[in-house]
């Protein structure tokens, strides 16, 4: 089902980290304790139980508080799901469109937590072990979660202020600037360039949604980058920092380690290492 997409974790991975966005809606089930969502700058402490909806092109990364998490994670595609055309108007567009709406939390305490996860429990299930006919009855469970998420959403959009801050969209210029040229020389005015401001308020912008530089920022973004490059090809350390944006490889080196603990040529190893163990 190429409109479901579900994933579990037991610990976060870089890209998480970093400040991204979805052009989909995120269901996050937190099974432990200890999990921050930021999301447009604001941080939303999560526990077991809890269920967080992000709605899709907000702004929004993971951190942790414990060293032990574990969480799994919805995304839906209803463009792909090939919903009823009236419905989809009528409910979807106008909810996901609004920019005033960028999460709605059901914590492990409120009377609706244990029926929505229920209903996310049962798509799992379905979607794991694909019984005669499971996806009329993932997309029912689908239709039917949507209602009540409808239902969250308009009692909570009185509360919400229809004024969304300029420096998000800024920001997501800014960024995708970024993911589209981080293989390239990319100065901090290239990137203020990108969102139309000074380096100043590029840096003030950077620091509050991200907590990183902008420079910082790109950097990690190619590091990330990068560990699939050393996972999927077998080009060497050399050819993967140049592709990636780096000029030179031993600077490369040196935040790859102090990023990850590991050389690059390490992480590769132990990469291979786990994977053969599992082929195995």
């Amino acid at each position: 089902m190429d409109f479901l997409k579900i994933e579990t974790y037991d610990c976060l991975n870089n890209k998480d980290k970093l400040t991204h966005w979805h052009d989909v809606i995120e269901i996050i089930k937190i099974s432990s304790d200890g999990l921050i969502c930021v999301i447009n700058g604001q941080y939303i402490n999560l526990n077991c139980g809890d269920i967080c909806v992000i709605n899709k092109n907000q702004i929004h990364r993971l951190e942790k508080k414990d060293e032990d998490i574990s969480f799994k994670r919805i995304s839906i595609n209803f463009k792909k799901m090939n919903m009823d055309r009236d419905l989809y108007d009528k409910y979807i567009i106008p909810m996901t469109s609004d920019e005033s709406f960028d999460s709605i939390v059901i914590n492990n305490k409120c009377g609706l937590n244990n029926y929505m996860t229920s209903i996310i429990d049962d798509i799992i299930e379905e979607d794991k072990f694909k019984n005669l006919g499971y996806e009329l009855q993932i997309t029912g469970l689908i239709y039917i979660y949507l209602r009540k998420l409808y239902q969250v959403y308009v009692d909570q959009r009185q509360y919400k202020s229809s004024d969304l801050n300029s420096d998000i969209y800024i920001q997501r210029r800014m960024s995708s600037f970024i993911y589209d040229n981080y293989y390239k020389k990319i100065s901090l005015n290239d990137i203020a360039k990108a969102g139309n401001i000074s380096k100043s308020k590029c840096i003030n912008i950077f620091k509050y949604y991200t907590q990183h530089t902008p420079i910082d920022f790109l950097n990690l973004y190619r590091l990330n980058v990068s560990t699939q490059l050393l996972k999927n090809t077998s080009k060497n350390i050399g050819e993967i920092s140049s592709s990636v944006g780096f000029d030179q490889q031993s600077y490369y080196n040196k935040l790859f380690l102090r990023e990850y603990n590991l050389t690059p040529s390490a992480y590769r190893k132990n990469y291979l290492s786990k994977l053969n163990k599992n082929i195995e």
